[in-house]
């Protein structure tokens, strides 16, 4: 609750930081309740996540709460493995961290490279996560690798896909538009659609 309140702050422009350190105090005390609880390891990281990236957009150092964010999943992956979501947010964690570092001239790619690990892993345990695979591809085409981003992208709108039961060839016939299109935001699809008109 305290983490949800924060964001409200933020978004109304007003310092979130009171309720992430209340936030971060509340999973503190759990964890020390029981430490081998690993949801609050994992909550613990993202309340961390979303206090550095606001402190990232409004130009501050966000370095040591990524340094955080990065140990507390750490520790929830340690203590149950097949959290996808906590992987998934490590490797945000991480993709954020180099962006911050792009953005002071430093090199990025040790952190872009521990995201798209911590992606893969993931996908290893969830091949259909079109959350993975598009965070991958968005990392990997920020990354300077656009072809393979994009690729990558791709296969995770395919998944999306295939997941809701959707497929390329619905057509809807009374728009003459692809169901799949429209219900996902597919632009190639829409843009191809518009030339054939």
């Amino acid at each position: 609750m305290r983490t949800n309140w924060g964001a409200y702050e933020a978004t109304r422009g007003e310092d979130p930081g009171p309720h992430y350190e209340a936030a971060v105090a509340d999973y503190l005390a759990a964890t020390d309740l029981n430490p081998g609880y690993a949801e609050a390891w994992h909550n613990l990281g993202g309340v961390r996540l979303g206090w550095a990236g606001y402190r990232m957009a409004r130009g501050g150092d966000p370095g040591p709460l990524f340094r955080d964010a990065v140990a507390d999943l750490g520790k929830a992956l340690a203590l149950n493995p097949a959290l996808t979501g906590a992987w998934n947010d490590r490797a945000h964690v991480r993709s954020l961290w180099g962006d911050y570092r792009l953005s002071r001239g430093e090199d990025p790619r040790p952190h872009y490279q521990e995201a798209i690990a911590d992606y893969d892993q993931a996908l290893e345990l969830n091949p259909a996560s079109f959350q993975a695979w598009m965070s991958r591809g968005n990392l990997r085409a920020n990354w300077g690798r656009q072809e393979a981003g994009r690729g990558v992208h791709d296969r995770g709108c395919q998944r999306r896909r295939v997941r809701q039961g959707l497929d390329r060839e619905q057509r809807d016939p009374e728009r003459g538009v692809g169901v799949a299109a429209v219900a996902h935001g597919d632009r190639e699809d829409r843009r191809r659609q518009q030339a054939e008109q």
